[in-house]
């Protein structure tokens, strides 16, 4: 009979436990008016990334779940600062899957940030925490998404967009 570490299976449970914490966390938060760790230049979640969130979940996922290119995204998690508030901040989140039932994951980025730092700590993403996303096809260099970056760039020549690699739509043509 295999011998049972406890402490490893303890720390899987509370990760377990911290990560649905973490995921169910924001979207309660947002609406209880918890601050943002950082002041927000917009608003949390644009009009844009709302609309095209569900287009970029049907169409940058092969049918394995796994993603069909280099797709990110930036969410809102809910975290404890070091004076014990609560607060908003945006991280990033890579390796995204999408499961049978649709259900997407990811692991957060560690940043350098005054946040606490989450070394690719599975997280469930919230579709209504998601903030920004990037997606590159495969075989592609252009970058699809980044509203964030193209608010920043509304009056800029087409030159810039090139620049930093953006494509010249947000979303690929081929996405319906």
């Amino acid at each position: 009979m295999p011998r049972i570490c406890w402490s490893s299976l303890n720390r899987r449970l509370a990760h377990i436990i911290i990560g649905a914490a973490i995921a169910a966390a924001p979207a309660a938060m947002a609406d209880e008016g918890v601050p943002f760790c950082w002041l927000p230049r917009a608003a949390p979640q644009s009009e844009e990334v709302a609309a095209s969130w569900p287009r970029v979940v049907k169409n940058a996922f092969d049918p394995d779940g796994t993603a069909s290119g280099k797709l990110s995204i930036t969410m809102l998690i809910s975290i404890t600062r070091a004076d014990a508030s609560l607060c908003l901040a945006p991280y990033l989140i890579e390796d995204l899957v999408r499961s049978a039932d649709g259900e997407i994951a990811g692991k957060i980025v560690p940043t350098n940030k005054d946040y606490p730092v989450f070394f690719y700590d599975e997280i469930a993403v919230d579709p209504q925490m998601v903030i920004d996303w990037q997606y590159v096809p495969d075989g592609y260099t252009v970058r699809f998404g980044n509203f964030a970056t193209r608010g920043q760039l509304d009056d800029a020549p087409n030159e810039a967009f090139i620049a930093l690699g953006l494509s010249p739509v947000p979303i690929p043509p081929e996405w319906n």
